[in-house]
């Protein structure tokens, strides 16, 4: 801690070690950074005193807090040396190996990761406990791109680190708009080498594919103009990732998915890009949220399926869409009198087709409800007895379509509940008791 307050009011990252007489001897991890670098890394003594050292300013830092920043501003290159060296080392050691899920395994490249991760957590924890956000938009921000970024994007899929992800969504947390030049880096880097991970079944990299959409969520709602700036196919990746999450067969990952999706549909409400967004996602969104809402095996999701649905179907009725939903190239830009009209015929002829033991007369009336029924309690009952009406949920326990009205009641029967007891211990000393027996 001494070293690093005499390195106060320095020349900032750029400084680092190097930069000042004498730094080097009081560094605790320059000893890594001679020539012989190499081998010393894979010494086990090394990997432990290295991690031990990383962890203690972890601890620091989290104690400190913001007058940390003199220390990491001693360290902060050597920390990116030592994570760039042993980058190196366990994606070697991963690529040569003929199955390489084993050699992620084994005891020295777990020990070289523990060295990286706990770097990560690191500059994780001076990000979360920093108060100069400008300095870490200007300075630190860019000089983690190539080597912590870069280097994930290199790495084979057994060699990154899930907590790149996490630092990235902290950075992304903590800056705000002041990410926005970043996110655009972060999207190429990380985006669709992790989708390639994470979407090849359900099961494989769950740490990635939980960090994949915090990253996410947190740009959403953080940084919701770094939205704009994404390419066509950036944004259209996006989507696709949102859409696969709310398929998931895991429940958190579909509920994550759908909250993402609903957040993204509400920040583009308010956005200058509303209508350019829905003309290119709206019907697509629409078929995939009713195919999940009809397959009982997404039931748990119900509350949010209805959500979505209720502002998209919103959204067109307020007009706010200012251009044709329908292809014009295919049916003329008059085909239809409003958006409003053509998403009735549109959802009636996907509920035919989705339902075909329905009439023509329960379609029509479903129809009707999800346009008529602003209200969104009465919308969602809507829905529900739809969708009771179908065989897919006809022989069913459709107990969970109810799961938001039961946590209702458990909500209100414990307000009522805490309310008494506040009243009895208001009202007296034999209240206290009589609270603590209920």
């Amino acid at each position: 801690g001494g070293g690093g307050e005499g390195t106060k009011g320095g020349g900032g990252v750029e400084g680092g070690i190097s930069g000042r007489p004498g730094a080097a001897a009081a560094t605790p991890t320059h000893h890594l950074l001679t020539p012989l670098a190499a081998d010393l890394l894979r010494r086990e003594e090394i990997i432990m005193s290295t991690h031990n050292v990383i962890h203690t300013n972890v601890a620091v830092c989290s104690s400190l807090g913001p007058p940390y920043a003199s220390q990491m501003r001693f360290l902060f290159l050597d920390l990116l040396t030592v994570y760039g060296r042993y980058s190196q080392l366990v994606s070697q050691a991963v690529a040569s190996a003929t199955d390489p899920s084993v050699v992620a395994r084994s005891s020295s490249v777990k020990g070289m990761r523990g060295v990286k991760k706990m770097a990560l957590r690191l500059i994780e924890t001076f990000v979360e406990k920093t108060d100069d956000c400008t300095t870490l938009a200007t300075q630190y921000v860019p000089a983690l791109m190539d080597p912590i970024l870069g280097d994930y994007a290199r790495s084979v899929p057994d060699a990154r680190d899930p907590e790149v992800l996490s630092l990235f969504s902290s950075v992304v947390t903590k800056l705000k708009d002041l990410a926005q030049p970043h996110v655009p880096l972060i999207f190429e880097a990380v985006f669709e080498s992790t989708l390639q991970m994470i979407t090849r079944n359900f099961e494989d990299y769950p740490e990635h594919r939980l960090q994949f959409f915090a990253l996410l969520h947190a740009i959403v709602e953080s940084c919701f103009p770094c939205m704009y700036a994404l390419s066509a196919p950036q944004l259209k990746l996006v989507i696709n990732s949102v859409i696969w999450a709310f398929r998931h067969t895991e429940r958190n990952i579909a509920e994550t998915g759908l909250q993402l999706l609903l957040l993204l549909l509400v920040n583009f409400a308010k956005s200058p890009a509303v209508t350019q967004f829905h003309v290119e996602y709206h019907l697509n969104l629409l078929r995939e949220i009713l195919a999940v809402m009809s397959d009982s095996f997404h039931k748990p999701g119900f509350k949010l399926h209805a959500e979505i649905l209720h502002h998209l179907f919103t959204i067109v009725d307020q007009n706010i869409i200012n251009q044709p939903l329908w292809d014009i190239t295919e049916r003329g830009p008059d085909a239809y009198p409003s958006n409003g009209a053509f998403l009735r015929d549109h959802v009636g002829s996907l509920l035919r087709l989705s339902f075909p033991n329905l009439t023509q007369q329960q379609v029509l009336a479903c129809v009707t409800g999800m346009f008529e029924l602003k209200d969104f309690p009465a919308f969602k009952q809507h829905l529900r007895d739809f969708l009771i009406q179908t065989k897919q949920f006809a022989s069913q326990d459709n107990a969970e379509l109810f799961a938001g009205e039961v946590e209702k009641q458990v909500q209100q029967v414990q307000q009522q509940q805490a309310a008494a007891a506040a009243a009895a211990i208001a009202g007296g000393g034999g209240g206290a008791g009589g609270a603590g027996g209920g």
